[in-house]
């Protein structure tokens, strides 16, 4: 077996009470986790991620997406188009295209020069993460062969530096 496709299995003895501390332990990390960005299961990369468990234990993970406050930008850079083998390979010229999926959470700018890279500026914060997409055609010839990569992303808000408007209620007479 692999080690992109391993799981261990482990086992201790605890006494109810310990095993309590435990189960409340995993409890306050499974609410941690609902918060990040969902990982990309199909690319395999996952935010890195380290929590530490008051008893000594230790669990450690990449969860690997951009993430941008709503106040911050960014470049993104694609590696060269590549065939199955891994060896380079080309494009149509003028095909490449970057993309977000949701076009609310981040302003995708491709740069002039590089089709490769964009600037990525972002936009609302969401708690659900969208995809950076790059597409381009691989026949070089008349017809139309689209091969696609792309990355997780995800827009959070940036530090507060205020309150927003008050809402006022209707005035009404003191008992």
């Amino acid at each position: 077996m692999d080690d992109e496709s391993s799981l261990a299995l482990i086992t201790f003895k605890a006494s109810h009470k310990q095993f309590e501390e435990l189960l409340s332990e995993l409890r306050s990390i499974k609410t941690a986790v609902q918060g990040l960005p969902k990982p990309d299961f199909r690319t395999k990369r996952l935010t890195l991620v380290k929590v530490i468990i008051d008893h000594g234990a230790t669990i450690e993970g990449e969860i690997k997406s951009m993430q941008l406050t709503d106040t911050q930008q960014a470049t993104i850079e694609f590696g060269a188009p590549v065939d199955k083998k891994g060896f380079p390979a080309k494009v149509q010229e003028g095909s490449v295209v970057i993309s977000i999926d949701d076009a609310a959470q981040a302003t995708v700018t491709q740069d002039p020069t590089n089709p490769l890279k964009a600037l990525v500026a972002g936009g609302s914060p969401s708690d659900v993460s969208t995809m950076i997409r790059i597409k381009a055609d691989a026949d070089l010839g008349d017809g139309v062969e689209l091969i696609e990569g792309s990355e997780p992303y995800n827009t959070t808000s940036s530090k507060a530096t205020g309150f927003g408007a008050p809402t006022i209620g209707t005035p009404e007479e003191q008992p």
